[in-house]
């Protein structure tokens, strides 16, 4: 542990969702997966940064970063799972998935990105915003 910061994390967030890339660089998410894994750096802040990311509303650098937060659910365990899975977080991602936030390929993928979430984690105590907001979502019609 050390080797790594939140500058160092953000400085590979940043050419991992590169609007000069075609497609997501595996190499660079599992650099970031990495550095969370080894708690180099907050789920929080780690989380952060990805947010402002998908904040951006330039397609690609939001469709890469949504793979960079699909990438890291999935591989840096409950130390950040549990931050995504947080209310106010799982609420940003129902808004973005609101017509009026994205295009459609965007609020589509955030859609899957909550579903996955909801059906992997279904039971999970720790994760029951990612159900509650998925169900909000179904009887909101997203």
């Amino acid at each position: 542990m050390g080797f790594f910061g939140f500058s160092d994390f953000e400085r590979i967030l940043d050419r991992a969702t590169s609007d000069e890339l075609l497609e997501p660089d595996l190499s660079l998410n599992t650099e970031l997966c990495d550095i969370l894994r080894q708690r180099e750096v907050k789920a929080g802040q780690a989380l952060n940064a990805i947010k402002r990311k998908i904040s951006q509303r330039k397609p690609m650098i939001t469709l890469l970063a949504l793979n960079v937060l699909e990438m890291c659910v999935s591989n840096c365990g409950p130390y950040f799972a549990r931050e995504v899975a947080s209310e106010s977080f799982m609420q940003q991602m129902r808004e973005w998935a609101l017509p009026s936030s994205f295009s459609e390929q965007i609020s589509y993928r955030l859609l899957e990105l909550t579903q996955n979430w909801a059906v992997g984690f279904k039971g999970d105590a720790n994760y029951q915003n990612m159900f509650d907001t998925y169900n909000q979502m179904r009887m909101e019609g997203m």
